[in-house]
């Protein structure tokens, strides 16, 4: 990268959140700034930096750290990293910061519009790994399973929050209501039925009433998956139904539940089933009732 470069992109636009990236020369001319965020944001820093939010203590933005920015917040960077900025960064709307930020900060609602109280947090390797493989995945390989970013991007946020707060020694409420299993049981329905078609959290959250972020807590509560993980289960268990079939191509077959690409359908039911789905051909019958019989019991 140049001393001067500056280039800010968005890789990806969702319905409620987008990923982008950042790259700063240390010798741009308006490297230290000072500067004004377009959005509320959590920023992954890949390189050193001090970042200053107005009326605060400087912050040492490293990869360790995840930095937290309000719509509209004032702030200033300063050198460190001989390669200057570089970062990875998502954008929200506030109101769903606070909501990912109610359940520690009960007086939020006091303050919508700047959900953060701090300017940074621990990050943690699994976080910082996750969100790396998807900003690689989107930028890489082109991978747009909509449902599949979305719940990831919201685990980030979530996990974000959490290690936040809990370094500042917050536990989170209890937000448990009666309804919660009743909502759980309704996409579990709703998943069953329209499991070949392009779902989007979205959607399902709107025909629930419920926040996309706070949908995927309660089910990944009540499941202990998530509804890309259980959406996926149910077209892989769908396909043992076709794969043994000779007739049966598993290009269309991928397409049809709702697969990107034959390669990931093909690279899923292996991870799930320990073979690809052209070896269960080869099997013979006592072999695949065995096969099958072991995945029932799973």
């Amino acid at each position: 990268m140049r001393d001067d470069q500056d280039a800010s992109r968005s890789i990806y636009d969702g319905s409620f959140f987008r990923i982008g990236q950042f790259r700063r020369g240390p010798k741009h001319s308006n490297f230290t700034g000072p500067h004004v965020a377009g959005s509320a944001l959590i920023v992954f820093p890949r390189t050193s930096v001090t970042i200053t939010h107005a009326g605060k203590k400087p912050v040492v933005a490293d990869p360790n750290v995840v930095m937290f920015y309000n719509d509209r917040q004032v702030y200033s960077r300063g050198r460190l990293s001989e390669k200057g900025d570089l970062c990875d960064w998502f954008g929200f709307k506030s109101e769903l910061i606070a909501q990912a930020v109610q359940p520690f900060d009960e007086y939020v609602s006091d303050h919508p519009q700047q959900p953060f109280q701090f300017p940074s947090g621990p990050s943690d390797p699994r976080t910082y790994l996750m969100q790396r493989s998807i900003v690689d995945t989107i930028v890489n390989k082109g991978v747009r399973d909509e449902l599949f970013i979305e719940e990831s991007v919201l685990t980030i946020l979530k996990h974000v929050i959490y290690n936040s707060y809990h370094q500042q020694g917050v536990s989170p409420h209890s937000t448990r209501t009666a309804t919660e299993k009743e909502v759980t049981d309704g996409v579990q329905k709703m998943l069953s039925i329209y499991f070949r078609n392009d779902l989007s959290l979205e959607q399902i959250a709107r025909h629930f009433g419920y926040s996309a972020f706070h949908l995927c807590r309660i089910f990944r509560k009540h499941t202990g998956q998530t509804i890309h993980q259980y959406l996926k289960q149910i077209r892989l268990r769908t396909s043992l139904e076709y794969v043994t079939q000779a007739n049966t191509d598993l290009t269309t077959l991928a397409m049809e539940l709702g697969f990107s690409s034959h390669s990931h359908f093909t690279e899923a039911f292996r991870k799930t089933f320990g073979a690809p789905p052209s070896q269960l051909r080869n099997v013979s019958r006592q072999q695949m009732h065995q096969l099958l019989s072991k995945i029932s019991i799973a």
